[in-house]
């Protein structure tokens, strides 16, 4: 009984931080209403990109990243550990913005596409 209470506790630990980030405001503008694509071709396009986490303005993670991904175009981003692969994805599926530069979706900035319909 004694080892099933200590998962009982760890689950319930875990399911609080699961919470508290369902329920943390985001610091990102999100468009709802906002542009909806005509076409869905996805052509990914990042311009300029310069980024750092929020938590460490200091470290630039990306400086001057410029990619173009057309339409049923397969890219894969390679790289040795920390290069920023996963920060570009992050981009991407707009967790973050960049802090200059831009990254356009179907040539609309993703800070003025729908959100709900972007995801």
């Amino acid at each position: 009984m004694a080892s099933h209470l200590i998962t009982v506790s760890k689950v319930q630990g875990a399911s609080y931080k699961v919470a508290e980030l369902i329920i943390k405001k985001t610091s990102l503008e999100v468009k709802e209403g906002g542009l909806k694509s005509e076409t869905q071709d996805g052509r990914i396009l990042i311009e300029d990109v310069n980024f750092a986490y929020p938590t460490k303005k200091d470290v630039t993670v990306l400086q001057k990243v410029n990619i173009d991904v057309k339409s049923n175009e397969v890219l894969a981003i390679v790289g040795s550990s920390g290069c920023g692969k996963s920060s570009v994805m992050k981009l991407v599926e707009r967790f973050y913005d960049p802090v200059n530069g831009r990254l356009l979706y179907n040539d609309q900035d993703l800070k003025d596409i729908d959100n709900k319909w972007y995801h």
